[in-house]
């Protein structure tokens, strides 16, 4: 279990079925980890939770506040926008 501070919870496109996870956008989880990394944001842990969520657990609480203060849904909106297919 991660300690108090550094666990952050985002809203994804994802749903589980039958313990499999079903992702909505094929490309969100790839877009989210590039922009981690661009960020320089280092993950420990990284959970699927049923309700849709995605639990991110840093490597301490000031890598956790970092992504909080970058991470908002304006920030959220432009970084994940997904082109219009025909």
């Amino acid at each position: 279990m991660a300690r108090s501070g550094r666990c952050v919870f985002v809203e994804a496109p994802v749903s589980i079925i039958d313990g499999t996870p079903i992702w909505f956008d094929k490309d969100w989880l790839v877009n989210f980890t590039a922009w981690l990394r661009q960020e320089k944001l280092k993950l420990s842990a990284l959970e699927i939770k049923k309700n849709n969520k995605l639990k991110i657990t840093f490597l301490d609480a000031k890598m956790a506040l970092l992504f909080g203060l970058k991470y908002d849904n304006k920030k959220q909106q432009e970084i994940f926008r997904t082109k219009e297919r025909p």
